[in-house]
């Protein structure tokens, strides 16, 4: 299978190559169209004109205006160069294309001829094309656990996004009480306080589901949130003195670090997801590539 292998490797650098190529257009694309933008700028035909024309008009009363007519003219040629310069740029970019694109159709020509040949002649390439189509099956499979994880991780992170702007409303208003706040700002507060530990029971839960959907994946999710349990709630509405309000101005301010710390594992843990999801897809392009023989078949 050397031959198969090196013929794959080929194709593999010039399909890199057509990604670098690519991107270079694009930005060859860009480069012209602000180069023109710029180059029209001098042109009579142009909205630019009217004003270089006062421009004009205003330096020629302080003697000037000859001065500013040669500074216009080499701002023009100028111009005019780089946008020559980029109109090549973005020529020999389209040529260098249109070569990778030829060589890549020719290399998955080849390779396809050569897979029907080993089908045909190997019986050991038989067995790897009925492995590969087996694993293929479970990498998708795969891809639709990680798809629903990624789901629900999204999901969770607007939830906690949700919990930690309830938090911090009640950091707020727990300032405010410190400073001499009453009744009805400990009843704003402990509003917020509820709006958070709600929101934190759907993502307990959603966690939960994560958790099974990642089935082997092993990660420690801890919010390490605290209730505020009603005993709490009822000192804080009776005493209602500097103690129990920056008592609870830690627990929040503790809360929010939580959160905070939540949300740093969560979103480490959605990139870890993706990144995994993208080598799977090229893992399984790859298998098609090399044992597909339908794949890129006319």
């Amino acid at each position: 299978m050397i031959e198969l292998d090196n013929l794959y490797a080929k194709l593999t650098r010039v399909k890199g190559a057509l990604t670098v190529n690519q991107k270079q257009l694009n930005q060859c694309m860009r480069a012209k169209i602000d180069a023109k933008r710029v180059y029209e700028s001098f042109t009579e035909s142009s909205e630019h004109y009217t004003k270089q024309q006062f421009k004009r008009f205003l330096t020629s009363l302080i003697g000037r205006e000859g001065q500013y007519i040669e500074k216009t003219k080499q701002s023009r040629t100028k111009a005019y160069r780089h946008l020559n310069d980029c109109n090549e740029a973005l020529e020999k970019a389209f040529l260098e294309h249109e070569r990778l694109e030829n060589e890549r159709n020719r290399l998955t020509t080849q390779l396809q001829a050569l897979k029907q040949q080993l089908s045909e002649t190997s019986d050991t390439y038989r067995e790897e094309v009925l492995e590969a189509f087996s694993e293929r099956k479970h990498w998708r499979e795969v891809c639709e656990e990680i798809d629903e994880a990624f789901y629900i991780g999204q999901k969770i992170l607007r939830y906690v996004d949700e919990a930690i702007d309830a938090l911090d409303s009640a950091k707020s208003w727990s300032t405010v009480d410190m400073l001499g706040g009453g009744f009805i700002t400990d009843l704003v507060k402990y509003d917020h306080i509820d709006k958070a530990e709600s929101i934190m029971k759907k993502v307990e839960g959603s966690l939960i589901r994560y958790q099974e959907e990642l089935k082997d994946v092993s990660y420690g999710w801890d919010s390490g949130y605290e209730y505020l349990s009603n005993s709490h709630r009822l000192m804080d509405f009776l005493l209602d003195n500097i103690f129990t309000d920056v008592s609870n101005y830690n627990k929040i301010q503790d809360n929010l670090s939580s959160l905070e710390n939540l949300l740093n594992q969560m979103n480490t843990s959605q990139n870890r997801l993706s990144m995994l999801r993208k080598q799977i897809e090229k893992e399984i392009e790859q298998s098609l590539d090399l044992y597909d023989l339908d794949k890129n078949q006319s």
